[in-house]
């Protein structure tokens, strides 16, 4: 096995059908979940940002690494679950009484090699003890699995394995399920202490030449170490060689911008005031505040999305609000119409600097420019606070990865950014 010929990505839902395929090759009829199984639960838990799954591709060497050139050839489906009770649920399987019914737990719906490329197989595991290590919320969490008699035998076989991963079998529950009429199991791992040693050598040396890079938010230690977690940095286009940009202007010339920009566009301020009494509301980020950001980003025009751009941007964003929220100084702030949220943004106030990552609005206010509003509205409570001397635009819907969306500016904030802070990146 040459390992140069493996690369381990992350599965999406658009990868079912080659899931699929490599699930009819591996496992006997009675043990695959199918095509339309395995979908549904990559696009729930993929929107929700609780997707863990990853693919094992194999390429010919010589041939350029991309999407279409890659050969699916084994898999991994590992969900984040709120609770065991939700997985009883999905599944319709009655909860073992042993086993805490509220309590977080990782699911592993299926892991399949091909036989032909077994011996690959602990490049998956590796990255997947990687991903569980770096990050925070998951790094205690057990897991927990369903299988057939047969295989319930074969995870017992495979104690090495399970180690390596972080994992050892405690205990096998059996009930019958009824939609398939057999008889079945309930599986649960203990978590213990991998033997992580390299891996967590290799995190640590990266931060820290990332943390070297600059000296904005963007490189602060909780910043870096949730998005290690929730990115592969090691293959993300995020290097120490090429730090992100930073810049960003005094709030006095954006306050005098912010001014003439009332003044230019005072019909569209009058148009949304005509819809109902306008409020902004900044405030310490939070996990429900961050859902009535996304709310907002779900009505946003075409295809405008940040915090909801993947899986793995909203359970970035998710962790950090719940997690770092304080030490980062994340803020959401929401634009209202009487209730009626009508725009927001996301930033982090951050020493004294304001740093803008995220900026949307609903549909039916983008012709009133409630976005637009919503900026000015921020650079005037910054300046009535005194709560920081700068705001930094030069991530404004590239984070956290300094990548652009598909967003395409508008000339008209082009020319409001410009005055702002010079030209968006």
């Amino acid at each position: 096995m040459n390992p140069d010929n493996y690369s381990v990505h992350w599965l999406k839902p658009s990868d079912a059908a080659q899931a699929a395929e490599v699930e009819a090759r591996v496992h006997a009829p009675e043990h695959r979940a199918g095509r339309e199984l395995i979908e549904k639960q990559l696009t729930a838990k993929e929107w929700e940002g609780r997707n863990l799954s990853l693919g094992l591709y194999y390429r010919e060497l010589g041939v350029a690494d991309a999407a279409e050139n890659r050969q699916l050839v084994g898999f991994g489906l590992v969900f984040v679950m709120h609770d065991r009770q939700e997985m009883a649920e999905f599944f319709d399987a009655p909860l073992p009484p042993e086993l805490p019914a509220r309590q977080r737990t990782l699911y592993v719906s299926d892991w399949g090699i091909d036989a032909k490329h077994r011996r690959a197989a602990r490049l998956m595991s590796r990255k997947f003890t990687d991903i569980v290590s770096a990050r925070e919320d998951l790094r205690q969490l057990s897991m927990d699995a369903f299988s057939t008699p047969d295989y319930t035998a074969k995870w017992s076989e495979h104690e090495k394995f399970m180690a390596s991963l972080g994992y050892r079998l405690t205990s096998h529950h059996p009930f019958h399920d009824a939609k398939l009429n057999r008889p079945m199991y309930w599986l649960y791992f203990q978590r213990i202490a991998p033997e992580t040693r390299a891996s967590h050598a290799r995190m640590e040396k990266r931060i820290a030449a990332l943390r070297a890079a600059g000296d904005d938010v963007y490189h602060s230690e909780e910043y870096l170490r949730t998005l290690y977690g929730h990115f592969d940095l090691m293959e993300e286009p995020f290097t120490e060689s090429a730090p992100r940009p930073v810049r960003s202007t005094a709030l006095t010339s954006m306050r005098i911008a912010a001014s003439r920009y009332r003044i230019t566009h005072a019909s569209g301020i009058a148009a949304l005031k005509s819809r109902g009494s306008l409020r902004f509301e900044l405030d310490l980020a939070s996990p429900p505040g961050l859902d009535r950001y996304t709310d907002l980003e779900c009505l946003a025009p075409g295809d405008e999305r940040g915090v909801i751009r993947s899986g793995k941007h909203l359970g970035f964003y998710h962790a950090l609000a719940e997690h770092h929220a304080q030490a980062l100084g994340m803020q959401i702030g929401l634009l209202y119409a009487d209730d009626q949220p009508i725009a927001g943004l996301i930033g982090f106030l951050w020493q004294r600097c304001f740093y803008l990552v995220h900026l949307t609005r609903a549909r039916p206010f983008a012709q009133f420019y409630a976005d637009e509003v919503a900026l000015i509205k921020l650079v005037e409570r910054c300046a009535r606070e005194k709560s920081c001397d700068r705001i930094d635009l030069s991530q404004l819907d590239r984070a956290p990865l300094g990548k652009r969306t598909k967003r395409t500016w508008p000339a008209r904030l082009r020319r409001l950014a410009g005055k702002l802070v010079g030209k968006l990146p």
